[in-house]
């Protein structure tokens, strides 16, 4: 013998979300709202250009700032951080790309990140 459930047709229909009401009025916690004891904030600063090479970062002015921890760039990273941050799982013939977190040598697309800040503030570190 066999039974039928009865599945509930949300296609076509409206749906009530639990979550709206707490959203709306502004009770819901979302990430930014969370502060911890010596929490630090990072920015990165990404490229503008869609393809070009990256001759030099002068990080002196940033470095300068109070509340400024860590100013980082690729070469910064180098032997650090091991080479190239999986994207893909590998299998034995899988050719994988080297992708780094900052951008070495040139920039490859618009947003491509070449150096990151960490600071007490994340105005600071914007």
């Amino acid at each position: 013998m066999t039974t039928q459930v009865e599945v509930p047709k949300l296609v076509g229909t409206r749906v009530k979300r639990r979550e709206d009401p707490r959203l709306i009025t502004g009770h819901a916690t979302y990430v930014d709202d969370i502060q911890l004891p010596r929490m630090t904030h990072m920015a990165l600063r990404r490229s503008e250009y869609a393809h070009a090479r990256i001759l030099s970062i002068d990080t002196a002015a940033a470095k300068a700032l109070p509340g400024v921890l860590a100013v980082l760039t690729a070469e910064d990273l180098d032997g650090v951080i091991g080479g190239s941050l999986p994207t893909v799982p590998a299998t034995p013939d899988t050719k994988l790309p080297p992708h780094l977190p900052l951008a070495k040598g040139k920039v490859r697309h618009v947003g491509d990140p070449i150096a990151l800040v960490v600071a007490e503030d994340r105005y600071i570190a914007r």
